[in-house]
């Protein structure tokens, strides 16, 4: 720490957040919610994807999907 020397200049501007990825490929996000369901008093919906058609479109709960 005491080679260090303090920096001069501009900060550098901050990197935007990487899209999520599995196994190296993009996962796609989700475009529109076509259905919603209530289930044993858990909210489900029906989202398609961005980039896939309506017949990809799954059933994600409505919690996961906020975080």
């Amino acid at each position: 720490v005491g080679l260090l020397k303090p920096f001069r200049g501009e900060p550098p501007a901050a990197t935007p957040a990487l899209p999520p990825t599995s196994d190296g490929r993009l996962l796609p996000g989700p475009e529109k919610v076509l259905q919603a369901q209530l289930r044993r008093g858990v909210w489900y919906l029906l989202i398609q994807w961005a980039g896939l058609p309506e017949e990809e479109a799954t059933w994600e709960q409505c919690d996961e999907l906020r975080q």
